[in-house]
């Protein structure tokens, strides 16, 4: 296959109005049977202070316990299914969000159902004790899985000392300690107009979408947008233990790096990531068969993002794997484990698939709000290009920056020894 060239880009119709309240409004104006809906308030790990970890992940369970119009689960859950059952909601390090994506006729509905859980919710006593013995077990579980034992560990030690250090779920004896009270307080404070974006993609007319969004989001404002706060993280060499009684040694390894503000690295380090992962797979699990899962990421904040390593394998193999690893590694640093066309078909890749994950009207709308995040939702129509005259030389550049040995925090799980 030799053409190489993807041309196509993404092209999304953004309005944008504030209103006064501070509510921020982006609709993506594009031909659908389909509409969709994202509404998000600043919170998660970022805007929680130490005793408040997992208050925004609790709120967020808590936002489907009932409101004087839905009563409890089941009415809300009933309503959600009447709407198509295309629902989410989640809580991630910057904000609890909830979506829909249904048919053009049942917007409006929907964003009633979205209001009525983010300004109505009555957080009940009650209705909060049956909760926590919920969250508590979804610990629990992750407390099962060693890949989310291991990640869990890996973040709270790199990012130690800063609010991403701090698990979304947050711990045992926080959410224990958290009354209605001290939740209403947050809930108030989180879930305001001020704190709001909505973003919606659909094939409405974009006045029109901004006088239902006028009906049913905006209020008069009793909080304030809590915006993105600074966090100074670095690097210092850390390596951590966990002994469980498991048949493989399960290890992530890794180190901060540049976020999305440095462009001139950023969009090499996602193709960086992309080259070695694929080799690493291939010594690592295609060739010596040490492995089943094995890579590296790259996941970019604004300012500075994170290169991770991960592999498990059967513990008599840690060693070998753990060497040959770091070997692959260090020839990637030096350019000799992969060529230009490696690179240029990551790009190709890349591409594709970011072209292939927005037909539908909710994957434009997330990956606008990725953008949104980042600071610049405009940014998303000038996205793909930046990958466009990415080399090997380049990557080898931003390899030998951004990779080095002895800084790394690592994270082990498993019979360790």
């Amino acid at each position: 296959m030799d053409n190489l060239i993807v041309t196509q880009n993404i092209n999304l119709d953004i309005q944008a109005a504030t209103f006064n309240s501070g509510l921020q409004l982006y609709h993506i104006t594009v031909p659908s049977d389909d509409v969709s809906i994202l509404a998000q308030v600043n919170a998660g790990p970022l805007h929680e202070k130490g005793e408040e970890a997992g208050i925004s992940h609790l709120m967020e369970h808590m936002l489907f316990r009932g409101t004087d119009m839905r009563k409890d689960n089941a009415e809300l859950f009933e309503e959600i299914s009447l709407l198509g059952n295309n629902f989410s909601a989640y809580t991630s390090q910057t904000g609890v969000v909830i979506e829909f994506r249904t048919i053009l006729s049942d917007l409006d509905q929907a964003m009633d159902f979205i209001s009525d859980a983010f300004f109505n919710s009555k957080l009940e006593k009650e209705k909060l004790a049956r909760e926590k013995p919920v969250i508590l077990d979804e610990m629990r579980r992750g407390n099962d899985e060693p890949d989310s034992v291991l990640f869990d560990e890996y973040f709270a030690r790199l990012y130690t000392g800063t609010p991403l250090g701090k698990p979304i779920i947050g711990f045992p004896e926080t959410v224990n300690s958290f009354g209605r009270i001290k939740l209403l307080n947050f809930y108030h404070k989180i879930c305001d107009p001020a704190n709001m974006t909505v973003l919606t993609a659909g094939p409405q007319k974009f006045d029109d979408v901004k006088e239902m969004v006028f009906k049913h989001f905006e209020r008069e404002p009793k909080s304030f947008r809590h915006n993105f706060p600074i966090i100074n993280a670095s690097n210092k060499a850390r390596e951590y233990k966990i002994e469980k009684d498991l048949e493989n040694v399960h290890f992530a390894m890794g180190r901060i790096v540049s976020g999305y503000e440095n462009q001139a690295d950023h969009y090499a380090l996602n193709i960086m990531a992309d080259v070695l992962s694929t080799k690493l797979f291939d010594v690592l699990r295609s060739k010596s068969s040490l492995c089943y899962s094995c890579g590296a990421s790259y996941d970019p904040f604004v300012k500075f993002g994170d290169l991770t390593f991960d592999a498990s394998c059967k513990p008599q193999d840690f060693e070998k794997l753990n060497s040959l690893l770091f070997e692959e590694i260090d020839k990637f640093r030096e350019g000799k484990n992969f060529s230009e066309r490696d690179v240029l078909n990551k790009i190709v890749s890349v591409k594709k698939q970011v072209i292939l994950g927005t037909p539908s009207t909710m994957g434009k709308l997330k990956l606008a709000r990725t953008f949104l995040n980042r600071g610049d939702i405009y940014a998303v129509n000038n996205y793909l290009p930046k990958f466009d005259g990415i080399t090997k030389d380049k990557i080898i550049e931003v390899a030998q920056k951004n990779i080095k040995f002895d800084d790394l925090t690592k994270v082990i799980v498993g019979k360790v020894g």
